[in-house]
């Protein structure tokens, strides 16, 4: 570990920024399927994105996160409606972007969160606790389409790198 509090070692002898090593680090990616009582229009899903940005990353922190690296969501719907939402967990930095669509019952999210000192198990139940509260506050059902869990000490989740040095 190296002594400067924005840098840690990760167990290759490289130092990287934030603190933590890449073991702390886990994340969650699911798909849903959203059905309203009511029509949505674009006001309505933007608000729908920023609450779930509030909501996942609240819900993270409650149950021992120590940092938000980062939740970020794909939203389509009404036709050509597509949002962009992230989040690195602080409310002031909540963005949201894309375009408008049509009054929609029926809105597709893929989400994915990465978390600081959460395990996966505990991360895939934040987002869940947050999506069912924003869901239940919007007079939302869902359907959850996919998810994966992404662990860090699991190494089977982790993407060969290529060896750069003996190409």
């Amino acid at each position: 570990m190296t002594n400067d509090p924005k840098q840690s070692e990760a167990g290759d002898g490289k130092s990287h920024p934030g603190g933590h090593t890449h073991e702390e680090i886990n994340g969650y990616c699911a798909t849903y399927l959203f059905k309203a009582a009511r029509k949505f229009d674009n006001a309505d899903v933007q608000e729908f994105a920023r609450e779930l940005m509030k909501a996942i990353a609240a819900a993270c922190m409650k149950k021992g996160a120590t940092d938000v690296g980062h939740i970020k969501a794909h939203i389509e719907y009404g036709g050509d409606g597509f949002l962009y939402a992230d989040t690195l967990g602080d409310v002031s930095d909540i963005m949201v972007r894309g375009r408008d669509g049509n009054p929609t019952d029926t809105i597709k999210l893929v989400i994915n969160s990465i978390i600081v000192e959460l395990e996966a198990p505990d991360i895939r139940d934040a987002t869940e606790e947050g999506v069912d509260a924003v869901c239940a506050a919007s007079g939302l059902t869902k359907e959850i389409v996919k998810q994966d869990l992404y662990d860090a000490d699991d190494h089977e989740h982790l993407l060969q790198a290529p060896d750069y040095d003996n190409l």
